[in-house]
This record gives C-alpha cells, sequence and structure tokens, in this order.
C-alpha cells in the first residue's frame, strides 16, 4: 500500500530534516551525511513542510494518516521533532472543520498522548494538554 501525500512528508521529516542524529533514530536517517557547512534553517524547513501537511490533511485526512502520525510521535527519540508533530495535531484541531472530526469516535486520543507524558518535557505536556481541550471542546 501506497503512503499518502501527508504520510510521506511525515516521513521526509523524520529522515531529512532531523535536528540532531540520536543513536535511536540512525537506522531510519538517511543523508546521514548531509552538508551541515551549507547553512540550512532546519526548523524553517519543518515549519514549510508541516504547513504543506496541514494543507494536505484539510483537504484529505484518513484514519491511517492519523496513526501514521501517531506513530511517529511515539516511536521518534527526538523530542523537538515529537513537538513539532504535536503542533500539526494542535493545528488540525483548530482547522474548522476538523479533519479529525471524521473519525473522532475511532481513536484514543488521551491515551496516546497519556504515552508521551512520561517523556517529562514541559512543552510536550503543554502542547498535550491543549490537543485534549481542543479535540473534545
Amino acid at each position: 500500500i501506497l503512503a499518502s501525500r501527508f504520510q510521506t512528508i511525515l516521513y521526509y521529516l523524520r529522515v531529512y530534516y532531523y535536528y540532531n542524529i540520536t543513536n535511536e533514530e540512525k537506522d531510519y536517517i538517511r543523508c546521514e551525511k548531509r552538508v551541515r557547512g551549507e547553512i540550512i534553517n532546519v526548523k524553517e524547513c519543518r515549519q514549510l513542510l508541516s504547513h504543506i501537511a496541514l494543507l494536505l490533511a484539510n483537504e484529505s485526512f484518513t484514519e491511517p494518516d492519523y496513526r501514521c502520525l501517531m506513530s511517529h510521535c511515539l516511536t521518534c527519540s527526538e523530542i523537538i521533532q515529537i513537538n513539532d508533530l504535536l503542533v500539526i495535531i494542535k493545528e488540525l484541531c483548530q482547522s474548522e472543520p476538523s479533519p479529525l472530526k471524521n473519525f473522532k469516535d475511532n481513536i484514543d486520543i488521551v491515551s496516546f498522548l497519556y504515552l508521551l507524558l512520561s517523556r517529562r518535557n514541559s512543552e510536550m505536556i503543554c502542547l498535550s494538554l491543549e490537543i485534549i481541550i481542543l479535540f473534545y471542546h
């Protein structure tokens, strides 16, 4: 099964636009020896790709797209990447109409976010709480 365009962007964010290589992520990283001498603003690249992902999601977003996003959040070891992905979920919740409403009854967002709380990152905790409030608002 081919990945959706949304899922492909998530993949690119993780394997090409990482912030720092971590031991846990080495198997996923493509382009490990990218030239850091060239000035690449990873944060800006990630923001632009995230914006494109949101545009795609607002046109067509499926439960497998959401599950892929959730999987990346749970399996990525780089906290800052997870926070970026949580921002995508938050923005999906804020979209009118929210693409998440199509399968709201099929997903347990609280249990998923609860698993992230063990990371003990204040930004992640704040984003998780904001998402829960927005999701059930």
